[in-house]
């Protein structure tokens, strides 16, 4: 998945978390061990054997995939396969704001989730202050699709998850994956944010977990919101014929 934006270049990480707190944290630039400039667009892939990865937009742009020994090249990290999907909170999320620069849909809307912004729940913020529109997608397995109902037009399951410490349920947009033991849930929701660009977007992929609930996930952030001083000192994620270039993480 990717959105369709007008920036073009962005910054791409695999970055440390710690599951087992609660609210936001702040990491400091020091402790992402991986962090790189790229010149095109990324899209989340999460495949079926539990590999998650920025890849290419358009082909032969972004370095990504695995090497003959398995490594990953690029920006990517082996977590929960679909035969055992996360089932703690969502594996993937999409942030945008100043959606003027988003290109317009001029598609059908047939088979589309669309979300009423003015009626998301706010995170954290009142109405008046909410900047950010936010998708989180879960993985849920198969056999709870049969909890499914109909509420005000759209295909919903109810499920519980806990969302800043509190444990509540959640109305979950249903997209049904057809030939697989998973099913998808979408949640969309609003809150205030301070990027430094008037418009962008923000992707966050599926992560690994100690058992000390420390562990890394995956973050895409376009424009890039790191400084012109920090930004030359990064290595770039841009293709390059030459094996040499390929990181494995």
């Amino acid at each position: 998945m990717a959105p369709a934006h007008t920036a073009q270049a962005g910054y791409v990480m695999m970055s440390p978390c710690n599951y087992s707190k609660i609210g936001c944290s702040i990491i400091p630039h020091a402790e992402i061990k991986c962090q790189f400039n790229a010149s095109n667009p990324v899209k989340l892939t999460y495949h079926p054997d539990g590999f998650a990865q920025f890849s290419s937009v358009k082909d032969g742009t972004i370095i990504s995939g695995r090497d003959e020994a398995g490594n990953v090249k690029g920006v990517g990290l082996q977590t929960s396969p679909l035969s055992h999907p996360i089932m703690s909170g969502p594996v993937a999320n999409i942030c945008a704001w100043g959606l003027q620069d988003f290109l317009t849909h001029t598609g059908s809307l047939a088979n589309t989730i669309v979300f009423d912004l003015e009626t998301l729940e706010c995170n954290k913020c009142s109405p008046l202050d909410a900047n950010t529109f936010i998708v989180e997608i879960f993985t849920i397995p198969r056999p709870l699709l049969r909890l499914a109902k109909i509420i005000n037009a759209n295909q919903v399951v109810e499920l519980p998850y806990v969302f800043n410490g509190t444990r509540r349920m959640f109305e979950l947009r249903v997209i049904d994956i057809p030939d697989k033991n998973v099913f998808l849930g979408v949640l969309g929701m609003r809150r205030k944010t301070s990027f430094p660009s008037t418009s962008g977007w923000g992707m966050g992929g599926p992560g690994i977990s100690r058992p000390d609930g420390t562990g890394f996930n995956l973050h895409a952030l376009y424009p890039s919101p790191v400084g012109a001083d920090r930004s030359k000192d990064l290595p770039s994620l841009d293709y390059c014929s030459d094996n040499s270039a390929w990181t494995s993480l």
